[in-house]
Formats: structure tokens, sequence, C-alpha cells
């Protein structure tokens, strides 16, 4: 037989139940390419699951009982809501981190995310004063730890949110050298090609960090939301519309995938469900879809011009 299977497990010992477990099933033509794949797959997929574990356990402790790596977890699980409030609700558990230790590089780094999801979801009330807070916390979580490779991600957020693309992708790549399994870092990188003209490296970006962690929500929504919309640039509408799917089945009211479904449905002339999905971001947040039109990310304006054709065919007027 040519095919070996692994099977990893991540047990709470303390109280005797699964946190986590996979099963890995693979060809046995080279085992020490076997072992470094498995291996990549569990690191990338364990530090979230402990992070979802323990951002739940902090969540149901009573505050007095927390210190500043209980309420880093306890922002987390808010933050990681991604909503207004969510957002809102974790920087005061990540200041209430800081207060406790003034140097905790990963605390800013969390507070810089939120700022960030602010950003992508349509929350700031002041654009320019929420890219100001994200480009400060990422500075100074990279200034307290070089080493973090979230303070460097976070700080590449920072400069692809000014525009400084050249930067954001050599800074995430700091990123990945800190930490060559991390998915989000990886999605960014793809996601920062794909703006730069470097679609089909982009794309495959964004696919290697989607098959190296599948099963974490927030990482998942925003880069299918990112392929969906690197796939309508190259015209492959109909895996654009696939990639739009996956990522609202992640998250139902994640609106940055509902916008790119309209707009690949406007290019293959389904315009009843493309009405359809504009009108989703239209319930859930009035003045998303025109918001939207002001944003131009591509560095070749014809892109950005073929994204708003698609919206434009999907029959937005405003």
């Amino acid at each position: 037989d040519s095919r070996v299977r692994v099977t990893a497990q991540l047990i709470n010992a303390e109280f005797d139940h699964h946190i986590w477990a996979e099963r890995y099933d693979r060809e046995l033509e080279d085992i020490f390419e076997v072992q470094d794949d498995v291996t990549r797959r569990i690191v990338a997929t364990l530090s979230p699951e402990l992070a979802r574990s323990e951002q739940k356990r902090s969540a149901r402790s009573q505050p007095q009982d927390l210190k500043a790596w209980d309420y880093l977890q306890r922002g987390a699980f808010y933050s990681y809501q991604f909503s207004k409030e969510g957002s809102e609700l974790g920087r005061e558990m990540f200041q209430k981190a800081l207060d406790i230790d003034p140097s905790y590089a990963r605390a800013f780094a969390e507070i810089a995310f939120s700022h960030a999801v602010d950003l992508g979801l349509g929350h700031a009330a002041s654009g320019g004063d929420t890219m100001s807070e994200l480009s400060k916390a990422a500075r100074e979580a990279v200034r307290l730890d070089p080493s973090d490779s979230m303070a460097q991600l976070m700080l590449s957020f920072a400069y692809a949110w000014t525009d400084q693309y050249d930067l954001s992708i050599s800074t995430v790549e700091r990123a990945i050298d800190l930490n060559p399994s991390y998915a989000r870092a990886l999605g960014h990188l793809g996601t920062m090609l794909d703006l730069t003209g470097r679609h089909d490296a982009g794309i495959t970006g964004l696919r290697d960090s989607l098959r190296l962690n599948p099963n974490k929500p927030f990482i998942s929504q925003w880069h299918l939301t990112f392929l969906a919309r690197a796939l309508v640039v190259v015209r492959r509408y109909e895996e654009a519309v696939e990639a739009a799917r996956k990522a609202i089945s992640v998250r139902a009211t994640h609106l940055p995938a509902h916008y790119i479904l309209a707009v690949a449905l406007g290019h293959l002339d389904r315009q009843s469900e493309a009405q359809a999905a504009l009108a989703q971001c239209e319930r859930e947040q009035p003045g998303f879809v025109q918001e939207r039109t002001e944003w131009r990310p591509y560095r070749d304006e014809a892109r950005n011009d073929h994204i708003f054709e698609g919206l434009r065919k999907a029959g937005w007027t405003g």
C-alpha cells in the first residue's frame, strides 16, 4: 500500500475533552515531503484552535480573575465577531491588557487588527482616523516585538490601507519568514500580489492559504472573498461566484462577499441573482454598496473599472 494515514488530536488533559482532531491521508511517494506537509498543516491549524479554545474560556471567566493574557483572549473573542460592537469591546479588553502590561506587543497587534476589521467592513466613522490608529498600533507592536509575526502582518495591513503596496508586500514577507505556516500572512501576500497585477500568483497564494487552514472562519471568509475578487478581474466569473458563495456560507453577514458575488453575477448577466446580493448588503448595512463604489484597490485602474462594470451590469445605479 502506497498510502499513509496520520491522525492528530489536541486534548484538554485537565478536563479530558477533545479540542481538535484531524486525519491526514497522503500518498507515500516521498516520506520526508509527507512529513513536512503534515507538520505544516498541524502547526498552522493548532495555533488557531488553541486560541479559539482559550478565547471561549476567558469569555466565561469573571473579570476580577483576568490577567493581561486573559484580557487579550477575551478581547479576541469579541473582536473576531466582526461587528462594530465587537471591535469596540475587543479594544476595551486589549486596553485592559495594556494597563496591566504596557509592553504587551500582541495587544497592540490585536488593536491594529480590530481597526483593520472596521475599515474592511465599513464600520469606521472616519476612514482617515481609523487608518491612523491602525498604523500607530501596528508600529508600536513591531517596536515592542519585531519577531512577532502578527505584528509584522498588521504593519503590512497598515501599509496596504495607505496604498503603500510594495512596503506591504515586503513586510508580509517578513511575517512569513518568521512563521512560514502563518495562513493569514500567506493569504494577505496573495491578496497584495493580486492587487499589484500578479494575479495568477495571488490566486495561488490565496488558495494555498485556504488549503493550509480551511477551518478558521475569520481567515476563510476574507480570503475566499479576496479570491473571488481576483477571479473576477481575470474573467473567471463562475469560479468567482463559487468562491464568494463559500465565503457567505462561512459567514452569511460578510457583506464584502455579497458585494463581489453581485459583481461576478453581473458579468455573467444573471441580474436577478446579482440584485438579490446587493439587496442583502443594503438590508444589513444601508450605504455599504455606495461606499464600495469609491474604493479602488487595484493598482491598475482598468481592473477597478472592470469591477464597477460588473456592478453596473448587476443593476446598480447609485
